[in-house]
């Protein structure tokens, strides 16, 4: 029996971001994908912490590529908190060897999901100025034909109506 490898069509192949991104000049780890946040506004070419040599870093969107750039309500990692405490809470209830462990954890998990609901609604509004300000900063950059280039080459898709408006 001949077994075929699965065919990743071209968007997979475009959208998948590497497990982890080490620094080509130096060799530094920038990040793990397991650690990347839900995605920031800002600039993708972000400099290199150990040698300054700047790279793409594609969990960072540019907001004047967006339709409508907006902070979430509450972010996915919030809503993963509560639902993993959720289920310890739900195991809990019908296993009978973990109790009380499972029940900690629940409470625990559900705890730090709300703690961090809340302190997330606390500093919205500061958020929100920020996402201001960057896409002011992003307009700036955007209007260059030569960083456009730039993002088209990183796989990053640019509407035709921003790469040929008139300067």
């Amino acid at each position: 029996m001949k077994i075929t490898p699965k065919v990743k069509s071209k968007k997979q192949e475009k959208t998948k971001r590497p497990m982890v991104a080490i620094c080509p000049d130096c060799g530094k780890l920038l990040y793990y994908r397991f650690a990347a946040s839900d995605g920031e506004y800002g600039c993708p070419f972000r400099p290199c912490p150990g040698c300054g040599v700047e790279y793409f870093d594609p969990r960072w969107k540019e907001p004047a590529l967006e339709k409508e750039p907006k902070l979430p309500k509450l972010p996915r990692t919030i809503w993963g908190y509560v639902l993993l405490g959720l289920a310890f809470l739900l195991g809990a209830v019908f296993m009978a060897g973990y109790r009380l462990e499972l029940l900690l954890l629940g409470v625990l998990l559900v705890a730090l999901g709300v703690w961090s609901a809340l302190e997330w609604r606390r500093t919205l509004p500061e958020r929100q100025a920020q996402l201001k300000e960057e896409l002011k900063a992003s307009a700036v950059r955007v209007s260059k034909a030569s960083y456009l280039e730039r993002l088209a080459q990183n796989g990053v898709k640019v509407p035709k109506k921003i790469y040929h408006q008139p300067k």
